[in-house]
């Protein structure tokens, strides 16, 4: 269960971290650092996720 919810949790920080990314590319798409950080956010978030998936899976979950 605690994998279910880090997956979940991983999923909702990614999520908002494109649609941030999204609006920054749309708005003002010359702040290309911020741009990076949050594409860079949605990586780490992503392995977080796979991760969270991947536990359940063992643990027989999935």
């Amino acid at each position: 269960m605690a994998d279910t919810n880090m997956l979940t949790d991983a999923l909702r920080t990614a999520d908002a971290c494109i649609a941030g990314a999204l609006a920054l590319a749309q708005f003002k798409p010359t702040e290309r650092g911020q741009i990076r950080a949050l594409l860079e956010s949605v990586m780490l978030e992503s392995a977080t996720a796979l991760s969270a998936l991947e536990a359940d899976t063992e643990g027989g979950e999935a």
